[in-house]
Order: C-alpha cells, then structure tokens, then sequence
C-alpha cells in the first residue's frame, strides 16, 4: 500500500515536470533523427535483407552510424527521476513523509517508484519507436547469421526469434535506466547541486568509458555495456549485459539505503 502511494506520487510529479518532457522528447527526437538519417542512407535501395524495421531499430539504437543516444543515454535517462530525492530534501518535503512513514520505509519506496517509473517510460519509448519502424521499413529479418550484417549481440536469437531479440534489448536500455537513476540519488547524498547530480552520471559514463578504453580493458567500458555491445557483442553472453545493470542497480540500492540510514538516523525508523 506504501509503495503505491510512492509509485502514484512519483508519477505524478513526473507528468508534471519540465524535466520529464525534455527526457522524453529528447529520448523520441534522436531515435527518430537517427531513424530519417537511416532511411536516407543511399544504400537504403539494397535488399530488405539490409533495410528493415529491425535493423533500423538497431541502428537508431547503437548498432549503427546514425544516432547520438549511445553518447548521452544517461543525460536522458536521469532527467526523469533522478533528482527525486534531491527535490525532496531541498524543498523539505521529506520531513513531511517521514513524520508517517519512517525512513526505511521511505527511502526503499523513493527508490523502488523512481526505478519502476524509469523502467517503464524507457519501455514506453522503445516499443514507441519499434513500431514506428515497422510502420516505415519493411518487417523482415535474415533467417541466418551474417558476419557484418547481423548483430554481434546473441546473434542467434536476433535471426531466429526477431521480436524476442527487439525485446531484449529494450530490456537491457530500460535496466540501464534504473541502475543510472539510483546512482543520480546516490549523488543526492553527496552532492546538493541538483543541475550537478543529473550531469555526473552521464561524466562518469563517458569518461569512465574513455579510461577504460586507454587501459586495454574495454569490454568493462560503461558505454559498451549500455550500448555499443550491439556492435561488439561476441566478446558478450546475452545475459551478461542485463545482469551487469540489474547488479549495478541492487549494490546502489543497497549503499543508497546504508548511508541515508546512517546520515538520518535520528529520524523515525
């Protein structure tokens, strides 16, 4: 019953929100840039083998040339809950909930709300521009494995069952979602500039990819793990990529609640 409460407070300051509309304009206006760039392509004569609603899906993904999300995944996917505890403990509101609810409990339902309702406006989006595709390229996919044309990424499931692949993929992003949105409230702990705790996620997500890259370890890089193993996926077993981010998810959960326990520990329990 709390975390309903928690799941409808969430949404609704979400629907509200400045932030969640640039979220999600900017997550809808790049895949469809990278979609028209897609479809323009002067190769886009070939054969459907090549052009199809499932690789421009890919491609507007990541997979391809043609999009800008794999550098600002996190940028966007932030501004949806993020900041919800920051919000919450610049303007007091906290203390409010706190008087009833105690605060495991409310620090477990602003983490669980914010996780859910940034995993489904994420799905939401995806599954909007996946029919989009098939509405604008044909419905094909290549029955077999074809080096250089078919993802490298759980290749197998990509050829043999299209719609299952298409899915998993839009679970990893929306995984990915979850895990950089717990982070941004782990920052809200630390850090009390709300413009600062939207932007240091997708630094770290760039930079941490760059370091990594330098260190000859970059299959660890973040941005291969969110993105760009559509196109360097052998090195991947299929489910290495969402459990990297639910893990991730859980330990920054897991810290999230040990330190705002330790730091407001004189509030009701």
């Amino acid at each position: 019953m709390i975390l309903s409460t928690f799941i409808k407070t969430e949404f609704q300051r979400l629907i509200r929100r400045w932030q969640s509309l640039l979220g999600i304009l900017l997550f809808i206006g790049f895949f469809l840039v990278a979609l028209q760039a897609y479809q323009l392509d002067p190769s886009v004569q070939l054969p459907k083998e090549q052009h199809n609603a499932f690789f421009a899906f890919y491609s507007a993904q990541g997979w391809g040339p043609y999009t800008f999300l794999p550098l600002i995944f996190p940028l966007i996917m932030v501004l949806f809950a993020g900041d919800t505890l920051a919000w919450d403990l610049k303007t007091g509101y906290s203390n409010l909930v706190l008087m009833r609810v105690g605060r495991r409990k409310y620090i477990v339902g602003k983490l669980i709300s914010a996780s859910v309702l940034t995993f489904l406006v994420i799905v939401l989006c995806e599954f909007l521009m996946f029919g989009y595709s098939l509405t604008q390229f044909p419905v094909f996919s290549p029955k077999h494995i074809v080096p250089g044309l078919t993802p490298e990424y759980a290749s197998d499931l990509a050829t043999s069952y299209p719609f299952l692949y298409v899915g998993l993929i839009i679970l990893n992003t929306a995984l990915m979602g979850m895990a950089f949105t717990v982070l941004a409230i782990l920052l809200s702990l630390m850090v009390r500039n709300i413009v600062a705790i939207l932007v240091i996620p997708w630094v770290l997500y760039i930079g941490l990819s760059f370091i990594v890259q330098i260190m000859g370890i970059g299959g660890l890089a973040p941005m291969r793990l969110g993105v760009l193993y559509l196109v360097e996926g052998t090195i991947f077993h299929p489910l290495e990529i969402p459990l990297f981010w639910a893990v991730f998810w859980l330990i920054s959960l897991i810290l999230i609640f040990c330190i705002y326990n330790q730091r407001f520990k004189g509030s009701v329990k």
